[in-house]
């Protein structure tokens, strides 16, 4: 395990996101295809992981898998990010995700109807994290152009938004609303990450060309 955790971490940030999506579905569609209660979808994802039968396992895997991704991503954010020198934006980069892999991982160890107080708990802290940790981020550094803020700022928006018209409207099924929050939510991580690593590459080129012409003159 722990070699898996340091070579994941060498990962570039959006190759991580990719694997963690990738992860998310897998579990899903395999869970979703072995689990013997079909009512599931009017429920929400978490009915996934109930029961103790072998597609909750399969289940909770795929998200006990994906919080250790999420905290090999906090390191691998936090490197890029200091890289060109943003240490504040590093800083808040490895505690956010950190704690929503922390919260990502109780999930997977206390279902929903065994455990349902502390399930509730650290499901909606992981929630209330990732809305703070996307609304400050496009704010402590100008790394990014206003264009990618504008991007950021959309997509955090909107998946907070899906997740609280979930809340709001449980009538209609929750896992349409989750699905739509966990979409618009990987959108916005993979692009982050991609932003990121763009703004690094281009502070570190615009450092070196600086360097050259200082030696040059």
């Amino acid at each position: 395990m722990k070699s898996f955790i340091l070579s994941t971490r060498k990962l570039a940030p959006a190759k991580l996101t990719v694997w963690m999506t990738l992860i998310f579905l897998a579990g899903i569609t395999l869970s979703a295809f072995l689990t013997s209660e079909p009512q599931w979808v009017n429920w929400s994802f978490s009915a996934l992981g109930e029961r103790g039968e072998l597609s909750s396992f399969v289940f909770n895997i795929s998200i006990a898998m994906m919080a250790i991704i999420m905290w090999c991503l906090a390191e691998s954010m936090s490197d890029t990010l200091e890289q060109a020198e943003a240490v504040a934006t590093a800083r808040l980069s490895l505690v956010a995700l950190r704690t929503i892999a922390f919260c990502g991982m109780a999930i997977a160890i206390f279902p929903n109807d065994t455990q349902h107080g502390l399930h509730y708990i650290f499901s909606r802290l992981s929630i209330i994290v990732f809305a703070f940790y996307a609304f400050m981020l496009p704010f402590t550094t100008s790394l990014f152009t206003r264009q990618q803020k504008s991007i950021m700022l959309g997509l955090s928006v909107a998946a907070v938004m899906a997740c609280v018209q979930g809340f709001v409207h449980r009538e209609f099924s929750f896992v349409v609303y989750e699905a739509a929050a966990g979409g618009l939510g990987a959108l916005w991580f993979y692009l982050t990450s991609k932003f990121t690593q763009q703004a690094v590459q281009t502070s570190a080129a615009t450092l070196q060309s600086s360097v050259s012409q200082q030696k040059a003159s």
